[in-house]
């Protein structure tokens, strides 16, 4: 009784996670495409595609920076270092997706999206 009453709680607990993970994926970036401004969900972007950030914003696919201000990128969850890193188009251009802006705004040319993004390889 005590297996199958352990089995039932840990498979509604597993069920809770997966829903709230999926949730939690679920957020919409302002991307351009074809010189217009979109507000698409994460799982819509494509390789090409310009995408913007603004602090706070989490960075939704692995890519090149184009255009940036003072950006900041917290990139913990990949490193594990604690000092948050300056990003610019000559010394380190290139943003990982998992990671979080921490202030300043920028553009970028998604390179990797999805399971072939660095943030989906590790998931």
């Amino acid at each position: 009784i005590v297996s199958v009453v352990t089995a039932i709680n840990d498979y509604q607990k597993e069920s809770q996670f997966r829903e709230l993970s999926a949730a939690n994926d679920d957020i919409d970036v302002v991307v351009i495409r074809s010189g217009t401004y979109q507000k698409i969900p994460v799982a819509d972007i494509v390789i090409g595609d310009l995408v913007c950030l603004e602090a706070g914003d989490p960075i939704p696919c692995d890519g090149v920076l184009v255009n940036y201000d003072g950006l900041e990128v917290d990139e913990s969850t990949l490193t594990g270092e604690p000092e948050d890193i300056d990003k610019d188009a000559e010394t380190d251009p290139f943003l990982l997706s998992g990671c979080t802006t921490i202030a300043g705004s920028g553009r970028f040319v998604a390179i990797a999206v999805g399971k072939d993004s660095q943030w989906g390889v590790i998931k």
